[in-house]
């Protein structure tokens, strides 16, 4: 979501608010545990690496352009 430029007239919050970018977002949503990897490859893992060990991660950026 980008809030745009506001005009003079507008409230003090929204001259705040203006070209602000806020983005939220979910990776591995299902809480899927990664495959297991028996032969551990080079660096001994022992999880795959197209999973994520820490399962379900959430995230919020907030960006102020000037």
């Amino acid at each position: 979501m980008k809030l745009g430029r506001e005009t003079r007239e507008s409230s003090w919050w929204r001259h705040a608010l203006s070209d602000t970018s806020v983005q939220l977002g979910v990776r591995n949503i299902f809480n899927k545990v990664p495959p297991f990897d028996a032969l551990g490859g080079v660096s001994q893992q022992w999880y795959s690496t197209y999973g994520d060990a820490r399962l379900a991660s959430y995230y919020l950026t907030v960006k102020k352009a000037f």
